[in-house]
């Protein structure tokens, strides 16, 4: 397969000549931590007035429209498929940047295609990595994907022991941010999320294990678990504990200090109060996600008072905002779009940019 000899050989590059691990001035201080298309990837989309031409003068031949493989050197063995839109207008190297985490499908379109109006009319730009999983990675060529503690639990830990940061899979996101900026002569200092579902759990454990990156504002929907800011890890009734992904128990981070950066960033929990089916076939119902709530919407009440809760504990203010989306069940555009009262992803992500 196509896909497939590409990698190798993107792979043998890696190992035998670094695939450009300095900067141009060889000081080493700009040392890349990804493989991606030397040229830019970046197309203008349909409608643009430079429709068909890439970022910075690279010819349509060099990659697939609209998508490309990303490699982050430390998960060599587990590359992304990154999909994205470019506004009609709006100067794609000051504008904002969204990245949109699909769900359990695995499909990255589904942030794409339902962001790109928005993405128009506000001026922003989409990048949506897509994960695949057992399922999916066959379609692009892949040997491995990202599992449930690959994609929405980072790979933070490995059985009971924290992997080393460097193996975090969260680090995708600020190199591919760094990719972005460094194709397209980027200024942008940082970036947005909105995560539905699987993509909900990812964005909340990367607002608490990533306490560094350059994240200004996030939109964590609907997901099946949340990671509570305890350190000594979430208490079910029957007086079972759990650790990470359900809370911070045995993590790195596992300390009051680290909750406190958490609980004080910009952070929007959402999900539609119609999102209470308790035996839908994609909710977790381990029992860490148990002792959350029944279901979604319940688990989202649950842990928005417990994180107020933990801030008060700590002499802290939480500046988690929450939103209950009415007649919406378990529907990334019912999210997105809101329910017409105020309650949607998009106006509160790209608040500064509504006229």
């Amino acid at each position: 397969m196509r896909v497939r000899s590409i990698f190798a050989f993107l792979l043998c590059v890696l190992v035998f000549c670094g695939c450009s691990d300095s900067n141009e001035g060889g000081d080493g201080k700009n040392i890349k931590n990804y493989i991606a298309p030397e040229t830019s990837p970046y197309h203008y989309p349909e409608g643009h007035s430079m429709e068909g031409l890439l970022v910075r003068g690279a010819t349509k031949d060099n990659v697939v429209k609209y998508s490309f493989d990303f490699i982050y050197k430390p998960l060599a063995d587990r590359p992304v498929r990154v999909h994205f839109y470019l506004p009609n207008t709006a100067d794609v190297t000051r504008c904002p940047i969204l990245f949109g985490f699909h769900g359990a499908e695995r499909v990255a379109t589904n942030m794409t295609t339902p962001w790109s109006s928005y993405a128009d009319n506000y001026g922003f730009v989409v990048i949506a990595p897509e994960f695949p999983n057992s399922e999916t990675k066959s379609k692009w060529g892949y040997d491995l994907g990202f599992g449930a503690s690959h994609y929405q639990y980072g790979n933070i830990m490995n059985s009971s022991v924290c992997n080393s940061e460097e193996l975090w899979s969260y680090n995708i996101i600020e190199a591919l941010f760094d990719h972005f900026k460094e194709c397209v002569g980027g200024k942008q200092k940082n970036y947005r999320m909105y995560g539905m579902s699987a993509g909900g759990q990812f964005v909340c454990r990367y607002v608490m294990a990533m306490p560094h990156a350059r994240l200004e504002r996030a939109c964590a929907a609907s997901p099946s678990s949340w990671a509570y800011p305890y350190p000594e890890g979430l208490t079910n009734d029957a007086g079972n504990v759990y650790g990470w992904p359900y809370s911070a128990k045995n993590t790195s981070f596992a300390n009051d200090d680290a909750m406190r950066v958490f609980l004080q960033k910009k952070l929007l929990l959402m999900c539609g109060v119609n999102d209470s089916d308790e035996n839908s076939s994609s909710l977790d119902k381990n029992a860490g996600a148990m002792a959350q709530g029944k279901h979604r919407y319940e688990r989202m009440l649950n842990f928005y008072d417990a994180c107020q809760k933990r801030a008060t504990q700590l002499g802290i203010t939480c500046a988690f905002e929450m939103r209950a989306v009415e007649g919406v069940a378990h529907s990334n555009k019912g999210i997105i779009n809101g329910d017409g009262k105020g309650n949607d992803a998009h106006s509160w992500l790209f608040s500064d940019l509504i006229k």
